[in-house]
């Protein structure tokens, strides 16, 4: 049976990569930040299920300190929302169906291509791979028909049911880079989990992850995009906690760590529950009222915004790790890295990752421990000098010294050589 199993599935895969071949063009298609000059910060769901737009609710959503935001709706609906946005500083993926269809996207393409609220368009969330060929030739259209506009698909973070035959993410991101040679790579997954009424974090998954997209996004000189979960829910077998602003910390800065470029919340409108899933809260209810969930949010937005000059567009050099468990994927932390001799943790460890932006040199340092502060002891080489961004007071270091620094959970700490 297992035999029967392998060979079907080498089969299935030979036959879509021989359909595939032929919209592999030779290099990627360009990338369109549809935040330009920004880190992309995407609220999917912008309005409640039910809840009528308004120019509150999507200020609200600016406040909270998303510049991107996905919906689905008719051309008549887009007009009347552009129309409310004014001088907001957000822009929209447009969603529809139907966008398999050259009508459709002609229609909405000549509808909005010059309006400065568009950011771009969603093609298809979580393909099935089944669809890939066919897909990839639509997006390739559709690059076609609007040569100025970031098109957007977004990959299933957990292939476990979605391709037969492939181990792991890396495999599946190379047979996505060969298929579409996309502009930009983006999958979801949430690493907090809650089962039996315990809470843990899928650490081994959600490193190597990070890892596999990390350098099939560096390998092909385009960027890539993650998820944070900031809706709960209860499904079968295993529930979504309430996120925290520690969560949101661990999801968002392990992925600027690793070079991620957009970061998603799904979701920011809470969502009538429906097909096996319950719903309990997520960053606004379904009248619009804010949750506690929704500053801390805006707290971690807020941040990636202070370090937008730190991460966008950045060159990530290398991503270590210390601690006890050195998880799937990673690499451990031997010895020096950037200006820094020695990088001494407790057993949860942390990230640390050297970029380098602009002809300025980072060393980026997340604790990897969502429930519990961590001090890290760190000494420098002779004759380097860091300044702290991330201290109250941008406290400044030189000369062979060891220091201490405490970081709260999933926090970070963000040093600028000088």
């Amino acid at each position: 049976m297992k035999n029967n199993l392998l060979i079907g599935a080498i089969i299935f895969l030979s036959v879509f990569a021989a359909s595939a071949q032929k919209y592999i063009s030779g290099s990627n298609l360009p990338y369109h930040n549809p935040t330009p000059g920004e880190i992309t910060i995407m609220a999917v769901s912008p309005l409640p299920d039910g809840l009528q737009p308004s120019p509150q609710a999507f200020q609200e959503l600016v406040d909270c300190g998303f510049n991107l935001t996905t919906s689905q709706g008719s051309v008549a609906y887009f007009n009347n929302i552009f129309n409310m946005l004014g001088d907001m500083n957000l822009k929209f993926l447009i969603s529809n169906p139907n966008f398999i269809t050259k009508d459709v996207r002609q229609s909405y393409i000549s509808a909005f291509k010059d309006n400065p609220h568009l950011g771009g368009w969603l093609l298809k969330d979580e393909p099935l791979f089944r669809t890939w060929p066919e897909l990839s030739q639509q997006y390739k259209l559709f690059f076609q028909e609007d040569t100025n506009k970031f098109i957007y698909v977004n990959l299933f973070g957990n292939i476990s049911n979605n391709i037969p035959g492939v181990k792991n993410m890396s495999e599946y991101a190379e047979i996505f880079q060969k298929m579409f040679t996309p502009a930009c790579f983006s999958y979801d997954f949430y690493p907090i989990i809650t089962r039996n009424k315990k809470t843990s974090v899928e650490y081994d998954q959600f490193y190597s992850d990070l890892e596999d997209f990390s350098s099939v996004s560096q390998k092909n000189n385009r960027p890539f995009w993650t998820f944070c979960e900031s809706i709960a829910y209860t499904t079968e077998g295993y529930s979504r906690p309430t996120p925290t602003e520690a969560y949101f910390r661990f999801q968002a800065y392990n992925a600027l760590a690793y070079g991620a470029q957009g970061i998603v919340y799904w979701s920011y409108g809470m969502r009538k529950s429906s097909g096996g899933e319950n719903f309990q809260s997520a960053l606004v209810d379904l009248k619009g009222k804010r949750s506690k969930a929704w500053y801390a949010a805006q707290k971690v937005n807020n941040q990636i915004k202070k370090f937008n000059n730190v991460f966008l567009e950045c060159d990530v050099k290398e991503v270590r790790h210390t601690g006890d468990k050195i998880y799937k994927g990673t690499h451990k932390l031997s010895g020096s890295i950037g200006p820094f001799s020695m990088v001494r943790t407790g057993a949860a460890g942390v990230v640390v990752s050297r970029i380098e932006n602009n002809g300025e040199k980072y060393i980026v340092i997340v604790n990897r421990d969502v429930t519990k502060k961590q001090k890290i002891t760190l000494e420098l080489l002779a004759n380097k000098k860091v300044i702290d961004l991330t201290s109250n007071n941008q406290q400044q270091y030189s000369g062979i010294t060891d220091f201490n620094v405490t970081l709260d959970k999933s926090d970070w700490a963000i040093f600028k050589e000088i």
